[in-house]
């Protein structure tokens, strides 16, 4: 009985931290700039050009006021 207190103790006592593999933090990163840029497009007002590309966008309605929001 002592040692399974001990043993329930010891386990308590230490943390355990989770590592994460490059694969999950590269995802992770992925849809957090995702969500920014969507949540600029949402609260901004803002819309996509229809003349960009994949990795270079173009916002339309786009204004100094709207970055600072």
């Amino acid at each position: 009985m002592k040692d399974t207190n001990t043993d329930i103790k010891k386990i308590i006592d230490e943390p355990i931290f989770i590592g994460y593999t490059e694969h999950v933090k590269k995802a992770k990163n992925i849809l957090l700039i995702f969500s920014s840029i969507s949540l600029f497009l949402v609260f901004g007002g803002l819309t996509i050009n229809s003349e960009s590309s994949i990795l270079g966008l173009k916002f339309d309605g786009l204004t100094e006021s709207t970055i600072y929001i």
